[in-house]
């Protein structure tokens, strides 16, 4: 035992931390967790621990929920308050039951901390993770405006600019990082997020390898690494690097979510069940991990498995932000499960969810297209809206030779109704 005779730092829960720290070092996860989370018990107040246990991923959903429950239990005293808020907003980042002013309200009227820079960045992270790219980028360009080089938020700030596709602002933004930190394997990281942008994947690949070459630990840049390579139908190193990101990230089904899309992508479907489930089991809460697992069901044609799955996907999605552009990628999980009930012979469903996909995505033909075939299938007066659907789908994609020969015979079928 050591002495806690210094005014307030307890060196047990330090010694922990650095234990912790070193096993993690060694990539020996269930013991640095196991130390960094004694670090905790012994002192609740211990940030450092808390620190590197977020910013690794060490702990999976399950596991930061069961620690901030621990954490609220110990700091029980009026001025340690304060300190659960904040440990509550960078703790469980992916959990949806609450809103993101729900979970920040406190901390900024009760508290006064809502211009904070880490509360600010923990907020930047739970938009992002609740796929509302907007208001992420909106509160890490501010904590980015007022210190341009606090690197906690900068991989969030990149990530959103890249999802709603601002060349120019990420141009800019990597342009400053590597002009005054040419050595930070984030100023890299944002070079090779701009060309992964702008469709050059071979210039990205170079430069997410010379910033994991920087920081072999920052998850990030391998992350990106991955993603340049499967843009580039490279799958193999696709795959190495989002195992590498895996390994750094154990906590964090982002890794494991990807090597399953991979594996959909080259239609290895037993492989890429059991990844997508290790991401769900790490995260239930994100609708994409499901969506992605949903689709290997319908094609491996477990079409009641798929319905469940791509209905618990839509309950998700009710969750999110109205502002969230990925709101319309809920038209995907909306066409998945049309086409889960059309496989399954439930046309009328199937119908009633192909003209909702519509509405999310009014311009695509395929979706057009799809309505026609269960229309058709219907038969009777269905037949002739089948007819229209077909026109519309051609008038958008004229090259479309499936549209055409169902066309044909949808006409075909009308005049034999006379």
């Amino acid at each position: 035992d050591v002495d806690d005779d210094d005014g307030g730092i307890d060196l047990a829960a330090a010694a922990c931390t650095v234990a912790g720290v070193a096993y993690e070092a060694l990539e020996n996860r269930s013991r640095a967790v196991a130390w960094l989370v004694r670090a905790l018990r012994l002192d609740a107040t211990c940030s450092e621990a808390l620190t590197f246990l977020v910013e690794r991923r060490l702990l999976s959903a399950v596991e930061e929920k069961r620690l901030l429950g621990e954490l609220r239990a110990a700091l029980t005293g009026d001025d340690d308050a304060w300190i659960a808020a904040v440990y509550g907003a960078r703790l469980c980042v992916h959990d949806a039951e609450q809103s993101v002013e729900e979970r920040f309200g406190g901390l900024e009227r009760v508290h006064g901390l809502g211009e904070n820079a880490e509360v600010l960045c923990a907020r930047a992270e739970h938009s992002y993770y609740q796929h509302d790219c907007r208001g992420a980028h909106a509160l890490a360009r501010r904590v980015y405006g007022a210190d341009p080089y606090d690197f906690a938020c900068v991989p969030v700030y990149l990530a959103s600019m890249v999802e709603l596709g601002l060349k120019h602002e990420l141009f800019y933004c990597a342009h400053e990082l590597v002009r005054a930190y040419p050595k930070h394997a984030a100023s890299w990281f944002a070079v090779g997020c701009y060309y992964l942008l702008v469709g050059k994947n071979d210039a990205a690949q170079r430069y997410f390898h010379k910033s994991a070459k920087l920081a072999p630990r920052f998850a990030p840049a391998w992350i990106g690494f991955g993603n340049a390579f499967a843009a580039q139908d490279e799958s193999e190193q696709a795959m190495a690097a989002y195992r590498s990101a895996s390994r750094l990230f154990q906590g964090s089904h982002v890794p494991l979510m990807f090597i399953g899309m991979e594996y959909l992508r080259t239609n290895n479907l037993p492989l890429a069940k059991h990844f997508l489930r290790g991401a769900r089991k790490l995260c239930g809460s994100d609708p994409m991990v499901l969506n992605e697992l949903g689709v290997v069901e319908l094609r491996q044609g477990l079409y009641a498995d798929a319905e469940q799955t791509f209905s618990d996907v839509l309950v998700l999605f009710e969750r999110l932000p109205d502002r969230s552009p990925l709101k319309s990628a809920c038209e995907s999980s909306v066409f998945n499960l049309a086409q889960t009930y059309r496989k399954m012979k439930r046309f009328d469903d199937a119908a009633r969810y192909f003209e909702l996909a519509l509405a999310l995505k009014p311009g695509d033909a395929a979706i057009r297209g799809a309505l026609g075939v269960t229309l058709h299938a219907l038969g009777g007066a269905h037949v002739h809206k089948a007819v229209e659907c077909y026109h519309t789908a051609l008038a958008m994609r004229p090259d479309d030779t499936f549209c055409s020969e169902m066309l044909s015979r949808a006409l075909r079928d009308v005049a034999e109704m006379g």
